[in-house]
């Protein structure tokens, strides 16, 4: 028979699945302050933290299940892996996503497959040629706004070089 989990069972279950760190405090008006984070918490507060989402105002949060389902919703989004093709000329195109690395490597891989590698003796630029691309993994999306500004994630896994002609 299936059984509906409640809010604070499927909690729980992201934060173990996803290993990130969390802390939900209620505020002094009676909302909820929710920051989801990874890092080393023997190093202190915060200052090495990846902030993964931080939602210091949450206005419409008046109560804990909604904080909880708001992090649901985040950390799901945030720790998916996406698959993108990029040439190095055009914008880099999102394909698919994956819900783990092994899936995202397994996809990606099988994007690339077919196509000739680009070997290392070869004269392409894959720098400055749309006749070379490759598939890269990303967890989360490829790029993020912090402060304002586009900054550009770390590559978790890439396909070798290859010939798309």
């Amino acid at each position: 028979m299936f059984k509906l989990q409640s809010i604070e069972e499927q909690f729980n279950e992201v934060v173990k699945e996803s290993g990130v760190k969390y802390d939900l405090d209620k505020a002094m008006s009676g909302h909820y302050r929710l920051v989801a984070y990874r890092g080393d918490d023997s190093v202190g507060y915060l200052p090495n933290y990846d902030i993964i989402h931080e939602d210091p105002a949450c206005e419409d949060l008046y109560d804990k299940d909604s904080a909880m389902s708001l992090f649901i919703e985040v950390i799901k989004e945030r720790t998916s892996y996406k698959i993108y093709y990029v040439d190095n000329v055009n914008e880099p195109a999102l394909l698919c996503s994956a819900s783990n690395l092994d899936e995202a490597k397994a996809m990606a891989d099988n994007e690339a497959a077919g196509y000739d590698r680009v070997e290392d003796g070869d004269n392409a630029d894959i720098f400055a040629s749309a006749s070379t691309a490759r598939i890269e993994v990303y967890e989360g999306d490829m790029v993020t706004i912090v402060d304002d500004e586009p900054e550009l994630n770390d590559v978790v896994y890439a396909t070798e070089y290859f010939y798309t002609k």
